[in-house]
């Protein structure tokens, strides 16, 4: 029997949207562990994402699959619309904060310490 940990981690994700992937499975996890790591947004019952996060769990080693099809690091780096916003979203990941997409709002995130809650 193999550790999970050494397990390969995939999240197969539905396009639902221009800019939203609805989550359909994650393999070794669960939606709780994207939760943790402050990805992704519930609604109605489906775990929503952005492509910006599917890019951050490609690069962190899950393997991504979109509409049944895999999606490289990027192809999925293709479908950001701003480059300096997946910038600035590494690099707030990268220091340990969360960090939250925003869609049609008058800023592109919402930040804050993994400490606290939004």
């Amino acid at each position: 029997m193999r550790d999970s940990k050494n397990q390969e981690k995939a999240i197969i994700v539905r396009k639902t949207g221009t800019d939203e992937y609805s989550l359909i499975k994650i393999n070794n996890g669960d939606a709780y562990e994207l939760e943790e790591k402050g990805i992704g947004d519930e609604r109605s019952g489906t775990m929503v994402l952005r492509p910006i996060e599917l890019v951050y769990l490609s690069i962190i080693g899950y393997r991504v699959m979109i509409d049944g099809n895999e999606a490289g690091v990027n192809e999925l780096i293709r479908e950001i619309k701003n480059p300096h916003a997946l910038t600035v979203y590494l690099d707030m990941r990268k220091r340990g904060y969360f960090i939250k997409p925003v869609v049609n709002g008058p800023v592109d995130f919402l930040v804050w310490d993994k400490g606290k809650s939004l």
